[in-house]
């Protein structure tokens, strides 16, 4: 990331609600408003009388890295280990010293929330998710995720033939649909009105993708895992990161309208990156990738929870009582001879502190470290998609949503949403909380960070509406509140190169000893599994020196 990066976009910080500015601007262009026609959208709706708000991280807090921070002395701080940054990794390394009896830790998180991209927030009716929104089943080797799962009692047996697994977790039916033509079809794949040379495509697309799900490399382990660092170094397969997934389909026969939407909606959906900027490897290790299995049915599963992920988070919170600071924002890292020192600034008492510590566990995001530790810890081509997540309640939806969990456009310009009340035991909901993924990807991602802050919450609530309106015409009228959650680095992009480039694995680990790495930056893929193996791996070095 350019050095600019942080000033010039500013949206990592967004807290903003209309602001007089905006009330004015919006106000002058109401009559053209109310006398537009959208598509798909009747001519009541008006953006700019949905109440809500325009939300993200701490931007303010993060910008001092380049302005200064407080001058006033402060205190002098120890501890024999400093975990930075409590998204999944450091709070999956914090778990796992404390689970393994090593209590002199600590973690420091910029943000007054913990849970970095798998945070979540309450609603009247329901918690929702402002990012990640469920886990598929965990392969074997993911053992970290394994055991997280049977501490939280989600996981109740491990079987050779399939774990089984709490179905209050597992995704209900009807779980998935796809509106295409006009009309609602069951599953994401298309299917209706399609011809029969394209469904022999997809049968085959599928086909060769389970082929690729059981290979094995020469050094006999498989093509692709989860986590990916434990996947085959075979180079007949690293050298799918060489090319795109679209030119990868196109070499093999694979390519026509359905089934190139049907990869670059799963490239979005995993990623934030369409697929014809995604690498081969990283496109297939999405199909193929896993294998875990619920021993008690035979479709694939996936396990959510209202909060989405944040049920995770919540989990590993509980675990760390005492062991979690907020509102510390990491300014600088120097390192000595045996000890590695950390310049903190205290949000809270707005001092500077000074921690020492034996080791680091640095697992916020790595464009960051390049401000903190130094630029040549980050690879030159790490980069990131920014997505905007907007939680819309409804009341009394005429088309009745509620009834599916995951609901995609087919000619939409997001990737759905997904229905938060969904996996909700109440038989009765007043009020339903529909959360829709919107990946920004129509410009480069810096460019599309920028046209994000330039957008009031009515701009956000138009795009939003006129995507909902498609798929159910008439739902504006239920809408009791729509409020827009903004990330700029919501996930690490893995373009052709950047997984087994070379470069990454050359900075997977730092130059001082003291210092280790832990983030799903280090994977190429935002996923919860990639990040809790890293910080895993990470609390294991340490307590193999404890």
């Amino acid at each position: 990331m350019s050095g600019h990066d942080i000033t010039d976009e500013n949206l990592e910080s967004l807290s903003l609600e209309t602001d007089r500015r905006s009330f004015i601007k919006l106000a002058l262009g109401a009559l053209a408003l109310g006398a537009a026609s959208y598509t798909g959208i009747r001519s009541f709706l008006k953006p700019s009388q949905i109440p809500g708000l325009v939300e993200g991280a701490s931007f303010k807090r993060g910008h001092t890295l380049l302005t200064g921070g407080f001058k006033i002395p402060g205190k002098k701080m120890s501890s024999k280990v400093v975990i930075i940054g409590a998204g999944m990794a450091g709070l999956h390394a914090g778990w796992w010293l404390k689970r393994n009896g090593f209590e002199d830790f600590v973690i420091l998180e910029l943000e007054d929330e913990v849970g970095g991209k798998s945070r979540y927030k309450t609603n009247k009716s329901s918690e929702s998710p402002l990012g990640a929104h469920y886990l598929p089943l965990p392969n074997k080797e993911a053992f970290h995720t394994i055991e997280l799962l049977k501490e939280m009692g989600v996981l109740t047996q491990e079987s050779a033939n399939g774990n089984v697994f709490k179905e209050d977790y597992l995704s209900f039916a009807p779980r998935e649909r796809l509106f295409i033509h006009g009309r609602w079809q069951e599953g994401i794949v298309p299917n209706n009105g399609i011809g029969t040379a394209q469904k022999k495509q997809i049968e085959k697309f599928f086909s060769i993708m389970e082929k690729y799900k059981w290979s094995k490399g020469k050094d006999g382990k498989f093509a692709f895992s989860i986590p990916m660092d434990l996947s085959s170094r075979d180079s007949k397969f690293l050298s799918l990161d060489k090319i795109t997934m679209k030119d990868w389909m196109k070499a093999e026969g694979l390519s026509n309208e359905y089934l190139d939407w049907y990869v670059n909606y799963c490239t979005l959906d995993d990623f934030g990156t369409p697929f014809d900027q995604t690498s081969a490897w990283a496109g297939i290790h999405y199909f193929a990738g896993r294998r875990g299995k619920n021993k008690d049915s035979d479709e694939d599963m996936v396990l959510t929870w209202p909060e989405g992920n944040g049920r995770i988070v919540k989990h590993l919170r509980s675990k760390l009582e005492g062991h979690i600071q907020t509102g510390k924002i990491v300014k600088k890292i120097k390192s000595s001879k045996n000890q590695v020192f950390v310049l903190v600034d205290d949000q809270t008492t707005k001092t500077v502190e000074e921690w020492s510590a034996e080791r680091i566990i640095y697992s916020a995001p790595r464009f960051i470290a390049k401000y903190v530790i130094g630029e040549e810890v980050v690879p030159s081509n790490l980069d990131y998609s920014p997505w905007m997540v907007s939680n819309i309640v409804v009341k009394k939806p005429g088309d009745d949503p509620k009834f599916y969990w995951d609901n995609v456009n087919y000619h939409g310009r997001s990737i759905g949403y997904i229905n938060a009340n969904h996996m909700n035991l109440k038989s009765h909901e007043d009020e339903y909380v529909l959360t829709m993924y919107w990946p920004l990807v129509s410009d480069s991602p810096l460019t599309e960070r920028r046209k994000a802050l330039s957008r009031t919450h009515a701009d956000w609530s138009k795009m939003v509406m006129e995507e909902m309106e498609t798929m159910h015409p008439g739902i504006s009228e239920d809408v009791v509140k729509l409020d827009i959650w903004l990330w700029g680095h919501a996930m690490v992009r893995p373009i052709p190169g950047y997984i087994w480039g070379g470069e990454r694995e050359e900075k997977l680990k730092s130059k001082d000893s003291k210092i280790l790495f832990a983030h799903s930056d280090m994977s190429g893929m935002s996923l919860c599994e990639e990040a809790g193996y890293w910080g895993v791996k990470a609390a294991e070095e340490i307590l193999k020196k404890s």
